[in-house]
């Protein structure tokens, strides 16, 4: 297995697009030719452009006044692939993060949406950047624990499930706690007997019901389970 810093350049050929479908790629997926094939067969994508990328500026569009974009132009890509200087017509659109300041890059060959869309698009990749994150940050989705892909599958699908579960829970406890500390309460207490969801909304009913003395336990827990409010 490749080391997860590796870029994923080489899974390039493994992806098989949908004509019309659109790739959003980081700045790994970098392979011009690759942007080149795209075009020419009614494919699209959005991806960071790399610092040291060769271009000519064909065409500077007007962009709104006010807006997060400073820049939106159609450029010439120049690429060098099997001793062959190449190049490809893309469009180039500069935009500024009105919170960090930082300055993005983005190459694409949409070339009819607006440049919003554009940074929009790459923005919504990060959605699933931060579900992989979750889930291997709460679920042990580090390392797998088969060799097979069945039993690879069923690591992801549990992970998945536990994941829907818990963000269920976290909506219905008004994030009481964030979510890493609700999935580490509950892999604590897993041999507890008690209403979980209560017990991050109302500590304090079961506080009490530790202290109390082993005739009082057995009242408690009655009250505590068939009135959730105390009442």
């Amino acid at each position: 297995m490749k080391a997860a810093s590796a870029n994923e350049t080489g899974f390039l050929k493994l992806m098989d697009l949908d004509k019309g479908s659109i790739a959003i790629m980081d700045k790994g997926f970098n392979k011009y030719s690759y942007f080149d094939d795209l075009d020419k067969s009614g494919r699209f994508f959005v991806t960071r452009k790399k610092a040291n990328a060769r271009y000519d500026i064909l065409q500077t569009m007007d962009i709104e006044q006010g807006s997060d974009i400073v820049k939106d132009q159609v450029i010439l890509l120049k690429y060098k692939e099997l001793k062959v200087y190449r190049t490809v017509k893309l469009r180039l659109v500069t935009f500024k993060d009105p919170i960090k300041g930082e300055v993005l890059e983005f190459l694409t060959n949409l070339m009819e949406v607006s440049a919003k869309t554009i940074a929009q698009l790459y923005k919504n990749r990060w959605v699933i950047e931060v579900l992989f994150k979750q889930l291997k940050q709460n679920f042990e989705l580090k390392y797998f624990l088969s060799d097979s892909v069945n039993g690879i599958k069923s690591q992801i699908w549990v992970a998945l499930i536990a994941n829907l579960i818990f963000t269920v829970i976290e909506r219905m406890t008004k994030k009481a706690e964030d979510f890493s500390t609700l999935v580490s309460i509950a892999a604590k207490n897993l041999c507890s007997y008690i209403s979980f969801i209560q017990f991050i909304t109302s500590p304090e009913l079961y506080e009490s019901l530790w202290k109390c003395n082993e005739e009082d336990l057995g009242k408690m827990q009655l009250r505590i389970f068939e009135d959730p409010g105390g009442g």
